[in-house]
């Protein structure tokens, strides 16, 4: 309960930054992410966590604070190789569609490159897909059908995809 008290608290202090365009959050768990309707560059990188028995990352999380950001041109999504948790694709039909995300960079383990099958991007010109210090980089299954469907059905005017240590055979 004091834990949801300070949390209510964080999230009041930015009800009255209404100029609040940029964003970076650097925390150990998606619950503390505050979306604003306002802004149009935002950064969620998640700590490292390397307990043994880890609550896994629910995309309906990241899904919840995207989807209040209608404005939102770049979005950065860092997760460390070495974090232990895993994305749990908790609900697959649920989308969420950014009209003026222009630019998109996740730099993350593989295995979560399969969130992108919740987003749609009509206007997206820039994506960066990075997989760091994974020396295979081999997409599975899973999220090889992500990716392609994400291009499929978003159909965005890339200008530039840049793809970093992800072996992605199709």
């Amino acid at each position: 309960a004091q834990d949801q008290g300070q949390l209510s608290s964080f999230r009041a202090a930015f009800e009255a930054a209404r100029n609040l365009r940029s964003l970076s959050f650097v925390t150990n768990t998606p619950l503390t992410w505050v979306a604003r309707p306002q802004i149009t560059s935002l950064t969620l990188q998640l700590n490292e966590c390397q307990s043994d028995h880890p609550r896994p990352i629910f995309a309906s999380e990241l899904i919840d604070t995207l989807g209040q950001m209608a404005d939102l041109r770049e979005l950065t999504i860092i997760v460390s190789l070495r974090d232990r948790r895993e994305l749990d694709l908790d609900n697959p039909a649920r989308i969420v569609t950014l009209p003026k995300l222009q630019l998109l960079s996740m730099i993350m383990p593989i295995s979560f490159m399969a969130f992108l099958q919740h987003l749609r991007t009509p206007v997206l010109r820039s994506l960066y897909l990075r997989c760091p210090d994974d020396w295979h980089g081999f997409a599975n299954e899973t999220t090889r059908a992500a990716l392609c469907d994400f291009l499929d059905l978003s159909k965005p005017p890339l200008r530039i995809w840049q793809l970093y240590d992800v072996d992605i055979s199709q």
